[in-house]
Formats: structure tokens, sequence, C-alpha cells
């Protein structure tokens, strides 16, 4: 994870709002260490359109596969495309 205070939440943010407003709704949601994962599903939910992104009960490990992906796309560029092996950008 990389260190606090380094204007991740900036950089972030910038480049949502260079996005083209006809093509994405950006969000900003604060979360803190404290925050607990209903409390973070609750916000998500809150902020989405139920019809765009369909949340999974958690399973046993509390974990929902596509806030994972979301995280995994946010921390890395793409990802291996599991039928050819090759990498795929994520856009």
């Amino acid at each position: 994870m990389p260190p606090f205070r380094t204007g991740k939440t900036a950089l972030a943010q910038s480049m949502m709002e260079q996005l083209p407003k006809n093509r994405w709704i950006a969000h900003t949601i604060n979360f803190s260490p404290e925050t607990s994962n209903n409390q973070r599903k609750e916000t998500i939910e809150s902020r989405t359109d139920k019809h765009v992104m369909n949340l999974p009960l958690p399973d046993l490990f509390d974990s929902q596969p596509p806030l994972e992906l979301l995280r995994k796309w946010m921390d890395y560029p793409g990802w291996c495309d599991r039928g050819e092996g090759a990498e795929v950008k994520a856009q």
C-alpha cells in the first residue's frame, strides 16, 4: 500500500474530473481504516444505480467479487485474459 499523505486521493479525483461527462459520473466516497465493511457497502450502494451495479451477498470471507474487481482495477492497470493469457488493459 502506498504511504500516507502522498496525494493519492487528489490524483484520483483529478483523473476522474478529466473523464468525459457524457460517459462517466464520478462520486467521491471517503473511507477511513475504521470504516466497517457494512458501512462501505451501504455507502457505495447509496450512490450507485442499482440497475448498473448489483452487489452479491458477502461470501464466507466477507468479500464481494465485484468490489474486489473494482479494487484490483484501481490498484493495477489491467489483468490477464484467462483464455489467451495476454494482459488486458482496463480503461
